[in-house]
């Protein structure tokens, strides 16, 4: 794959060998291919978590890309390490349903099971698949190994259950799916359910809020707002401020959009 890129997204965090050790296999196998980081800070196990990182930034990417997904925590089981096709990229990684909300942006191209003896080093760690089934993936695949050849088609990847909006009449319910390093809170309600408009009221919790706003900045400095965010979906802000904590705001809530 000429003009290839590998990135690593792993709950790993920095401070252990563990990111280390899969860029040293990446080097090892890929000499010469870019290797980029684009995050090690997935919360330990949050799947989930995950799945949302991916559907705000690999989209960005170009085809041929190689991206390298860690967060196992059935890491050893029998969870298959399986490889996907989506947009001309390449994604590698457990099959735990952490590329869900990829497959909700676009249907995958191709899913196969990593089952060839090149993609992996021996002998194979129960615990770290990371460094010795996916980093290797990654490598021969940014190499040039065939899609196909990695192993057997695979028919049905696991899907996380996503929480759906509903609507009853004009009330529009949600919850909170995601709290950024803003503290802003991203609901699972879509530019596709709601406008930009000055009439809508959004409740949650004890908080109401009326009118959807475009940037942050129209409302008053550390005051609460609701706006479309750059990934298409409803946030709770507080401008130059911590909805999370001043509002008192979490993942899970129910979030209630008057239209």
């Amino acid at each position: 794959m000429d003009g290839s890129t590998i990135t690593l997204t792993t709950d790993f965090g920095e401070t252990d060998p563990y990111v280390a050790s899969m860029k040293g296999v990446l080097t090892k196998l890929a000499p010469g291919v870019p290797v980029l980081d684009l995050s090690h800070a997935i919360p330990p196990q949050e799947v989930f978590e995950a799945a949302l990182f991916l559907a705000g930034c690999v989209p960005w990417f170009p085809a041929e890309t190689v991206h390298v997904v860690v967060v196992d925590p059935g890491v050893g089981t029998e969870r298959m390490p399986i490889a996907v096709r989506w947009r001309g990229q390449l994604l590698v990684g457990p099959d735990n349903g952490v590329f869900t909300m990829l497959a909700r942006k676009a249907p995958f191209e191709g899913i196969r099971r990593i089952e060839h003896p090149e993609c992996r080093m021996e002998p194979v760690s129960a615990t770290f698949h990371g460094r010795d089934v996916f980093a290797p993936t990654g490598a021969k695949l940014a190499m040039g190994m065939p899609f196909e050849a990695i192993g057997a088609a695979v028919a049905d990847p696991v899907m996380l259950s996503v929480p759906e909006p509903k609507r009853l009449g004009n009330v529009i319910t949600g919850e909170v799916i995601h709290i950024d390093r803003f503290g802003n809170t991203i609901t699972n309600i879509s530019d596709d359910d709601i406008k930009i408009s000055n009439t809508y009221v959004v409740t949650v919790g004890s908080h109401s809020i009326t009118g959807i706003m475009r940037t942050y900045g129209e409302a008053p400095q550390g005051a609460p707002l609701a706006l479309i965010g750059s990934g298409g979906l409803l946030e709770i802000a507080v401008n130059q401020g911590n909805a999370h904590r001043a509002l008192g705001l979490n993942r899970g809530m129910p979030v209630y959009v008057e239209t």
